[in-house]
């Protein structure tokens, strides 16, 4: 997005002028703050019947403003400075979260099995779409096809893709999974109904329903993402499914090939035993808001979506294999793809998940009850705020009676930046070494 030192001079109703109608939403005057570190966009209201949080209306007996775009600072670094401000605020300040939003066009494929009756999740998350982009409706092209016999046919997507062709691929890919998944298996149902249902690894489905459509577009926006001249361009896959499918190994091996073979730079899943829609998928909409919308970095995304959300990461870990781009001193016109895959989790004693971690297992040889088999506490001092991942815990199991003390946190569970206390992350899958550590033998 482009945005000049001074709108000040062009009104927001007339959208042709301006640099970006999508700030249409915030006020009548668009200001840049003057600060060459800070360069916040803030709504500024110039008249009397103006719409803006920064009030800079010129006093009625002097006309005189207090201030001008050619100097205007943003509230906080007029804070940070400790300098008075010399205009009103009307409202909340815009922040960057707002101001600074992903303006790359989106191509937004959802694929939802037939047997819900009802695209709760794939609802949600494609009407935020289509809100976000209401003002700049050319940049989203939304296509949607169900999961059922007989219509896995990827000549229907191919308009779609050639949309994405006619812009270069310089655009986003977002493709939306709704359905169930094989409790053994992790793979992704395609067809039939509750009781009886067929289904697919999730590289087949992709393969059956979008064809070589995706592994052209994919390979070409790779091309494009592997220099500095622009992007880099968005490739996520969201699964939307019950947690097999992020649990079971095979099926983790599978979703994280398609990051490492650099297929997709995202892929999000469920990695718990079932999920409730209406508990998870408002945080799942925001991560993918944050993630086209707002132009939040991947895992900053998750953390601030699903991270932020506790009756969402309650009811479930969530798994995310995500590719960060990177560049180094001597190669500063190349990007480097940087792939890591890892479990955000809610870390509760109460409800058998310490750090996050409900694959616990009883340590006695003879037993291994699972986790929900244990009664879990703190042991001696109890760490609160940003310690609280050093609080010890002590273990009874219900079985087998079998006890343990002054348990420290395995050192591969990191705690969430930020004031996300309680949520932790850890790479994924487990090793057999860390599995040990937590009394898993298999």
């Amino acid at each position: 997005m482009e945005v000049a030192d001074d709108l000040s001079t062009v009104p927001a109703p007339a959208v042709s002028q301006m640099k970006d109608p999508v700030l249409v939403y915030v006020g009548t005057y668009i200001w840049k703050c003057t600060n060459a570190a800070c360069g916040l966009l803030a709504c500024v209201a110039k008249a009397k019947h103006d719409h803006g949080c920064i009030d800079a209306t010129p006093d009625e007996i002097t006309n005189v403003a207090p201030v001008e775009a050619s100097d205007f600072k943003c509230p906080q670094c007029l804070r940070e400075a400790d300098t008075p401000l010399p205009y009103k605020i009307s409202g909340y300040a815009v922040r960057q979260e707002f101001t600074y939003r992903n303006y790359y066009p989106l191509l937004a494929i959802f694929l939802s099995w037939s047997g819900f009756g009802q695209d709760y999740a794939g609802d949600i998350v494609r009407r935020t779409l289509q809100e976000q982009f209401r003002r700049v409706s050319s940049r989203l092209r939304i296509a949607t096809r169900k999961l059922k016999a007989n219509n896995n046919r990827p000549s229907a997507i191919t308009p779609d893709f050639e949309w994405l062709q006619g812009i270069n691929h310089e655009g986003n890919v977002l493709i939306f999974i709704d359905t169930h998944s094989d409790t053994s298996t992790g793979n992704l149902v395609v067809s039939g109904n509750a009781t009886n249902s067929n289904s697919l690894p999730v590289v087949e489905l992709l393969h059956n329903y979008l064809g070589e459509n995706l592994v052209k577009a994919s390979q070409e926006i790779a091309k494009i993402n592997s220099n500095t001249n622009s992007g880099p361009f968005v490739r996520g896959i969201v699964v939307s499914s019950c947690g097999s499918a992020g649990r079971v190994p095979e099926s983790i091996a599978r979703l994280k090939r398609l990051v490492e073979m650099n297929v997709f730079d995202f892929v999000f899943t469920f990695a718990g035993v079932y999920t409730v829609d209406s508990l998870v998928v408002p945080a799942l909409s925001r991560f993918v808001e944050n993630v086209y919308v707002y132009d939040i970095g991947i895992w900053d995304a998750l953390q601030r979506s699903f991270g932020e959300d506790r009756r969402a990461l309650n009811s479930t870990p969530v798994m995310l294999s995500f590719a960060e781009y990177r560049t180094s001193p001597d190669s500063p016109d190349t990007r480097h793809r940087v792939v890591s895959t890892r479990v955000l989790a809610y870390a509760n004693f109460k409800d058998a998940r310490p750090w996050g971690l409900d694959m616990y297992q009883c340590f006695n040889p003879a037993c291994r009850a699972s986790a929900h088999n244990m009664i879990f506490h703190a042991d001696g001092k109890q760490f609160y705020g940003r310690k609280w991942l050093e609080t010890r815990m002590k273990t009874r199991c219900l079985l087998c009676g079998h006890m343990r003390k002054g348990i420290a946190a395995p050192s591969w569970v990191h705690q969430c930046d930020g004031d996300n206390y309680s949520r932790v992350w850890y790479d994924w899958p487990l090793s057999m070494s860390q599995r040990m550590e937590i009394g898993i033998t298999h």
